[in-house]
């Protein structure tokens, strides 16, 4: 038995059981509120704290201690989704530590990892993680002095994608996921069946108020906007959430229908990953049983870690060679001064940008943005449903004066009518027509086949009144759908 464990903002969630390809077999699930300003951002601000915390965890739930995964959540991970050749393992990873070249990260200071996501054509998708050795480091020392061994350090969207991946109802489906960690909302866009794109969003309203409610909205509306704008065939019907209470959860899809939002908004079930039955509050568990799902060439950044110094400099060596020399050097001589004023400018510049966060005025004004952007979005999809009205409409024939002004003048001179009924439903005319002449019935049955306006044109015979002296006869008519709108 294995456990998986996820440490968020403001609680520790973990899952003990057995991992399995697709579906993991968990026999329990824990969790455990952390104090604020233990963990920030997944970064460790008190680990005396935090350490005894974790020990005090272990021990109530009876966890185990060896072959322990840990997901975390954090903008210290880089994460990319690359498309690149199938060129094995050690040639993809040197890829991948290209792909995050940059002056500030060093090849021998970060560790690097991937996990394939599909193959298309000659071509494979990968999503790619990339952490400074410091961070994977302090967890290491971190669970070591509570006396567990981790086996594994996975992101938390690569172990939330996993899950998903394992769903039936996600493949060819495309919608949003919303998952909900104390106030950071992770959004996942699905299209297809294929992830592609994330993005995570602090919540500042308090959950289980309507301000709340409305965030999440707005975040799901400015998601599909960008979907559509990104000229996608399929449309984005169905939105999937989970990490929010049943009130919060009503509130959700009631906001959604009132803003006239054609999404279906659905609790996210992770059934479909566990053996045998699991409650609805396993969706809450979403990260940690990400690290329960093995399946090919696992994501994690602990084994990437423990990689032997002669790889680590290689690594340094391919990095020199993307690095032109002279920064190099540069940098290795100025980098104490550069960095301390760098961090006395960014300091500066992040508390400007606080305050301007923070400000009540601007808070009002994104508030309002958004809602503007709310009724933009229900005004077109109005405007679309009045479109798609007027296109329905305009496929009916219009029974007018202009119609019966040309079958008068199919008559003229010949026989006289008179329309009895119409049925708008099927375009059916039905009109009763006298001659005095029989040979002019054919000809008037032919002038209205000759209008145009007919799709077809039934005529059964006649009858002779020998009191009228006239011949009778009964028509049946079809409209063609432009008949009446040519004069439009």
């Amino acid at each position: 038995m294995k456990a998986s464990i996820y440490l968020s903002n403001g609680t520790i969630y973990a899952v003990a059981g057995d991992p399995g390809r697709g579906k993991a077999s968990v026999q329990s699930m824990c969790s455990m509120d952390i104090p604020e300003g233990v963990l920030i951002n997944g970064v460790i601000t008190n680990e005396e704290e935090l350490r005894d915390l974790l020990a005090r965890f272990w021990k109530e739930n009876k966890l185990p201690v060896k072959d322990v995964s840990l997901v975390v959540n954090s903008s210290n991970l880089a994460t990319k989704k690359l498309s690149m050749p199938d060129l094995g393992v050690r040639r993809t990873l040197q890829n991948v530590v290209l792909e995050f070249a940059d002056g500030a990260r060093q090849a021998a200071d970060t560790v690097y990892d991937y996990r394939k996501l599909r193959a298309k054509g000659k071509l494979q998708e990968l999503f790619a993680v990339a952490a400074d050795r410091s961070f994977v480091d302090g967890f290491v020392q971190l669970f070591r002095s509570i006396h567990v061994t981790l086996s594994s350090v996975d992101s938390g969207l690569n172990a939330a994608l996993k899950v998903l991946e394992a769903l039936p109802e996600m493949r060819d489906s495309t919608g949003l996921i919303q998952i909900m960690d104390g106030y950071s909302l992770q959004t996942i866009l699905l299209a297809e069946g294929e992830y592609v794109y994330s993005a995570e969003k602090r919540i500042f309203s308090t959950p289980g108020t309507e301000s709340f409610a409305m965030d999440v909205v707005r975040n799901i509306s400015s998601t599909v906007q960008f979907y559509l704008a990104q000229n996608k065939e399929n449309r984005l019907e169905q939105v999937w959430i989970c990490g929010v209470s049943e009130e919060d959860y009503s509130q959700i899809r009631e906001q959604v229908r009132t803003y006239g939002m054609e999404q279906r908004v659905e609790r996210l079930s992770v059934a479909g990953a566990l053996k045998g039955r699991a409650g609805a509050e396993a969706s809450d568990f979403i990260y940690p049983l990400g690290g329960m799902l093995t399946g090919g060439k696992e994501l994690n950044l602990l084994k990437a870690y423990q990689d032997d110094p002669e790889a680590r400099k290689k690594r340094g060596r391919l990095m020199k060679l993307v690095l032109p020399p002279a920064v190099i050097l540069g940098a290795g001589i100025l980098a104490s001064a550069a960095l301390f004023a760098v961090n006395v400018i960014k300091s500066a510049q992040n508390r400007e940008i606080e305050d301007y966060v923070n400000n009540p005025l601007n808070v009002a004004r994104v508030l309002e943005a958004d809602q503007l952007e709310i009724d933009l979005a229900y005004r077109q999809n109005v405007l679309n449903g009045l479109s798609s009205a007027r296109k329905m409409i305009d496929s009916y024939p219009l029974m007018d004066s202009w119609v019966e002004s040309r079958i008068q003048a199919c008559a003229a001179g010949i026989a006289q009518v008179e329309v009895q009924s119409y049925e708008a439903s099927t375009g059916t005319l039905r009109m009763k027509a006298s001659t005095a002449s029989v040979e002019e019935i054919n000809t008037f049955v032919y002038a209205l086949e000759e209008t145009g306006l007919f799709a077809r044109v039934d005529y059964k015979g006649y009858t002779f009144s020998e009191k009228e002296a006239t011949y009778s006869l009964n028509i049946s008519c079809q409209l063609n759908s432009s008949a009446g709108r040519q004069e439009e």
